[in-house]
C-alpha cells in the first residue's frame, strides 16, 4: 500500500493540493478519506487502511487496518485484498497465516490486478507456506509483468540473471531490467548498471553503468544505486572524478538512513577529498554508522587523526 499511496500520492487518491510535510498529509488524507470510505468509496478505505497500519496518524494500528481492509476487499477493492494479504503475510497485527495471504493475493490475480499476480508469485518464489515452486512463479511473475507491474519484470530477471532457480539468461534479464527501468523501476536501473560496468550480456561500458546507476538513485535506490554512482564519481569510472557529486550523493543516501551512505562521506571528510579535511566531522559520520551496528565503522572513527 506503501507503493500506490506515496508513488503515485494525491492524485491517485482523488485529492488535490500541495502536500507542506508527511504528517500534514497524512492528517490531510484522513480528514479527506474517513468520511468517504463511510460513504462507500471502497479505495478510501484502503488508503485509510493504510494510514493506520503505517503509523501515520498515530499509534500504528494493526486492527484497524485490518477492518479496513477487509471492508475495502469484501466490496470488490482489490487493493483491500492485497493489502489484507500482506497483514496475513507478515503477520502484522493477526496471526501470520499464509494460506490466507495466497487467496486473497489470488482473488485478486484472477481478477486481473497484476500486482496480486506479482505477491503470489513472491511466495512461491520464496516458499512462503510451500515448497517454493520457481515454475509456477516464473508464470506468475510473468503475468504480472505483462501486466504492468515492474516489480514482476525485476524479479524474473533477477532470478534469469542469477540461474539459481530458473535456467541463467543474461540477455532475457538484461532486456526486463531495461524495461523494468524505463518504467522508472529503480533496483531495475541499478542492476542494469552492475551488468553494464562488469560486461555482462554486453559489452562493458563504464559511462553507461555510470549513468544508469545515477538513474537508480535519483528514483530512490539510496542503498546501491547511490553508493555505486558516488563512488563511481570519487574513483573517475565512466566520468571524470567528481568529489563534489560523490558528497552530494553520499549526503542524501547518509540522511535517508543507508549508513553506507554515511560511510563514504566519511571517508570523503577524513581524506579531504574535493574539501578541507575535517576530522572531527568524520568521527562523527563513522559514529552514526557504528551505533547502527557496523563494526568497520568503529574501527574506521577510532583511526581517524
Amino acid at each position: 500500500m506503501l507503493r500506490v499511496l506515496v508513488c503515485c500520492g494525491v492524485w491517485a487518491l482523488g485529492l488535490s493540493g500541495h502536500c507542506a510535510s508527511a504528517q500534514s498529509r497524512a492528517a490531510y488524507l484522513a480528514q479527506e478519506l474517513s468520511p468517504r470510505c463511510e460513504a462507500g468509496d471502497l479505495t478510501a478505505c484502503t488508503g485509510l487502511g493504510w494510514l493506520q497500519e503505517s503509523g501515520q496518524i498515530g499509534e500504528r494500528d494493526a486492527a484497524a487496518a485490518q477492518q479496513l481492509y477487509a471492508k475495502a476487499c469484501d466490496g470488490g477493492a482489490l487493493g483491500g485484498c492485497i493489502a489484507l494479504g500482506d497483514l496475513y503475510k507478515w503477520g502484522t497485527g493477526v496471526a501470520q497465516d499464509y494460506a490466507r495471504a495466497a487467496a486473497l493475493f489470488q482473488r485478486a490475480c484472477d481478477a486481473g490486478d497484476a500486482y496480486g499476480c506479482y505477491n503470489l508469485g513472491s511466495m512461491a518464489d520464496l516458499g512462503f507456506g510451500q515448497t517454493a515452486d520457481p515454475n509456477l512463479a516464473a508464470r506468475l511473475y510473468g503475468m504480472a509483468c505483462e501486466g504492468g507491474e515492474m516489480a514482476a519484470c525485476h524479479a524474473m530477471a533477477f532470478n534469469q540473471e542469477a540461474g539459481v532457480t530458473v535456467a541463467l539468461d543474461l540477455a532475457g534479464a538484461a532486456a526486463l531490467y531495461q524495461r523494468a527501468c524505463e518504467k522508472g523501476y529503480a533496483a531495475s536501473c541499478t542492476r542494469l548498471g552492475m551488468m553494464a560496468q562488469d560486461g555482462r550480456a554486453m559489452a562493458a561500458d563504464a559511462a553507461k553503468a555510470f549513468a544508469l546507476m545515477g538513474r537508480a538513485c535519483h528514483l530512490g535506490d539510496i542503498w546501491d544505486g547511490c553508493l555505486a554512482y558516488g563512488q563511481m564519481a570519487a574513483e573517475g569510472r565512466g566520468v571524470a572524478v567528481d568529489f563534489a557529486l560523490a558528497r552530494q550523493v553520499f549526503t542524501r543516501s547518509c540522511d535517508d538512513g543507508a549508513m553506507d551512505g554515511c560511510m563514504a562521506l566519511a571517508v570523503i571528510y577524513e581524506k579531504g577529498q574535493g574539501v578541507a579535511a575535517e576530522p572531527a566531522r568524520a568521527r562523527a559520520l563513522y559514529s552514526m554508522a557504528c551505533d547502527a551496528g557496523w563494526d568497520a565503522a568503529c574501527t574506521a572513527r577510532d583511526l581517524v587523526k
